[in-house]
């Protein structure tokens, strides 16, 4: 996982669960971090941390910890 400016302020790894699977984490990391080094883009993407949906613009600042889950769901237009 690729460190951001929204980054590595505690040093260390922690694990998540994202989509059911564990990842490593930079320690602190923020929602959009894992979004950025997941190199998915945010444009249509939705966050459910810890059973919670969390608004794109608030991403910068939730900082992920041991033991969170994150589902990232994407939505595709189509008919």
């Amino acid at each position: 996982m690729a460190e951001t400016e929204h980054g590595n302020p505690g040093g260390g790894t922690v694990t998540i669960r994202v989509n059911g699977r564990d990842a490593q984490v930079p320690r602190d990391a923020t929602l959009l971090a894992v979004v950025e080094a997941l190199d998915l883009p945010s444009r249509g993407l939705v966050c459910e941390w810890n059973g919670e949906v969390i608004p794109g613009a608030a991403w910068a600042s939730r900082r992920v910890a041991a033991g969170d889950r994150l589902e990232l769901v994407r939505f595709v237009g189509g008919g």
